[in-house]
């Protein structure tokens, strides 16, 4: 599942290609832009529930993975998955949300794994926080007072769960490109590619022949969709069909947004 406030036929031969990719377009009661920066887009991670259930394609679905922007995927998820299935997820009854630990924060919310029938009290939480602190821009101030909230025990009707980053989660640098592209490495599970100022220090080089390897893309369509030193910005899509094109398994319960 992709939300985007993009035009649609941008992913019309996509959605042409593989009736598994459902795009959806926010709904205008569900914006908020008394929030700061791009918080209001990132506020829409927390109505993934109420958008999985927009397209029938979706009912079935019983796990959701979310990920951002900026996130590409290296190898088979089956492992992650099972992991985190059979360490965070066994026996529990109340609402839930696996994220991975945070560099500086607590927790990064970048990308969470739940359940779709156990986990709407959280997210409901942290789009109330993000409502409130509406001069934060960032949505892990939000997930670090319910994760303070979660240690002193004032919040009973949530868990939030850490997950270590290592061995499926690396934060990419220019060094761990130059290493990754030259193959002498295995890619990591998920990568992470910082959005920020950092991505301005890789030089574009080092960008180009790094996505290239990764995606198996013409050089033409990367430089056309990497912006280089400016700002790293991999195609949204791109992380969709890489999650699809390394989950072999039965994709009917499984969304990725």
């Amino acid at each position: 599942m992709l939300v985007t406030d993009a035009p649609s036929d941008r992913y019309e031969s996509l959605t042409q290609e593989d009736g598994n990719l459902v795009v959806l377009h926010p709904l205008s009661a569900d914006w908020n832009f008394e929030l700061r920066r791009d918080l209001p887009y990132k506020r829409f991670k927390t109505f993934l529930l109420q958008y999985l259930s927009r397209d029938p394609r979706l009912v079935k679905v019983e796990w959701v993975y979310y990920l951002d922007i900026d996130l590409v995927v290296g190898q088979d998820l089956h492992p992650w998955f099972r992991q985190a299935e059979s360490t965070y997820f066994q026996s529990r009854t109340k609402a839930s949300v696996a994220f991975f630990d945070g560099n500086v924060s607590p927790l990064q919310g970048g990308q969470f794994l739940l359940r779709k029938n156990n986990s709407e009290d959280c997210l409901l939480r942290w789009r109330q926080l993000m409502d409130f602190h509406t001069t934060e821009h960032k949505d892990q101030y939000s997930l670090g007072i319910m994760w303070d909230e979660q240690q002193s025990r004032k919040q009973a009707n949530c868990t939030l769960m850490r997950m270590p980053q290592e061995p499926f989660l690396s934060f990419l640098d220019g060094r761990a490109m130059s290493r990754l592209k030259q193959g002498n490495h295995e890619y990591p599970t998920l990568m992470h590619i910082k959005n920020t100022d950092d991505a301005k220090k890789i030089p574009d080089a080092i960008q180009f022949e790094f996505y290239e390897n990764l995606l198996g893309l013409p050089s033409d369509v990367v430089r056309k969709h990497v912006t280089g030193r400016k700002r790293i910005r991999p195609n949204r899509t791109w992380s969709e069909v890489q999650v699809q094109k390394r989950y072999n398994g039965d994709r009917r319960n499984l969304a990725t947004t």
